[in-house]
């Protein structure tokens, strides 16, 4: 199995991400998420950029951190 971790990006002039995540193939498809990101695609619209694959889940959950964190600075 390939795990993924991805950031959704606003598609404004100017993008913002507002979402990182991690999954597998089909997490990545799904676009369902919390009341949250719903709201956000719904008003600015939304784009998945998929930044990094492993099949090591642990790998990919820490460059989920890592990503969340540099998104926040």
């Amino acid at each position: 199995m390939v795990f993924f971790t991805y950031i959704d990006w606003t598609t404004e002039e100017i993008a913002r991400a507002f979402y990182v995540g991690k999954g597998n193939e089909s997490r990545v498809r799904e676009r369902k998420r919390n009341l949250y990101w719903q709201r956000v695609a719904a008003k600015y619209g939304h784009v998945r950029e998929v930044v990094f694959a492993t099949k090591d889940e642990r790998m990919a959950l820490d460059f989920e951190i890592e990503m969340i964190a540099v998104q926040l600075l």
